[in-house]
């Protein structure tokens, strides 16, 4: 769907806003879990380094994309930096979202 957005406006010169949406704190089994302590050295994981429990978090791309477009920025090749890449050449921002424990539905289930 993101894609598609993006494609229509290009299509009828227009802009679009490519958000990527991530979670740092989950629930599993009743208990809150911190993804950031999996891998806490990847350099990827520094965006979800932003999020708090109870807080949403976004990070505009735009400076990292422009330094990376001129050189000012080098990333070594290998594939934790290479989604760091993608991430910054291909959305605007990315959203980090508080801790949530669970899905709840928009309407009754009895009707």
């Amino acid at each position: 769907m993101g894609n598609l957005v993006f494609e229509l406006a290009q299509a009828n010169g227009t802009r679009s806003c490519r958000i990527y949406c991530m979670s740092r704190y989950y629930y599993e089994e009743g208990e809150l879990k911190d993804a950031v302590s999996e891998s806490p050295d990847n350099p990827s994981v520094s965006f979800q380094k932003q999020g708090r429990k109870g807080e949403w978090a976004l990070i505009e791309l735009l400076p990292l994309r422009e330094r990376l477009a001129d050189g000012t920025l080098c990333l070594p090749e290998n594939p934790e930096l290479n989604r760091v890449k993608f991430l910054a050449e291909n959305f605007d921002f990315v959203l980090i979202t508080p801790a949530d424990e669970g899905q709840r539905p928009n309407y009754d289930k009895n009707e």
